[in-house]
């Protein structure tokens, strides 16, 4: 049951970035620029979106999170230099 309270509490997290990102105007015309090269955002991107604009990740930190779920890595020499 306490995984299910966990799950449950880390969904209703997730969500509220997901709102969050969804209402702020910023948001909105990034993903209507993005519609008319026919890419949708998902709900992945949109939670990373709502990190960021709550503060709670850098543009670093999302730029990593996007390359691990993708998984990409950048080479030693490359990593340092961003």
């Amino acid at each position: 049951m306490t995984a299910d309270l966990l799950s449950l509490d880390a969904a209703r997290e997730r969500r509220r970035y997901i709102d969050l990102a969804n209402a702020d105007p910023a948001w909105q015309e990034i993903c209507a620029s993005w519609a008319l090269e026919g890419f949708q955002a998902d709900d992945f991107s949109t939670e990373i979106a709502g990190r960021m604009i709550a503060g709670q990740l850098s543009l670093d930190q999302a730029f990593d999170a996007i390359r691990r779920r993708h998984g990409v890595s950048l080479p030693a020499s490359s990593a340092n230099h961003e």
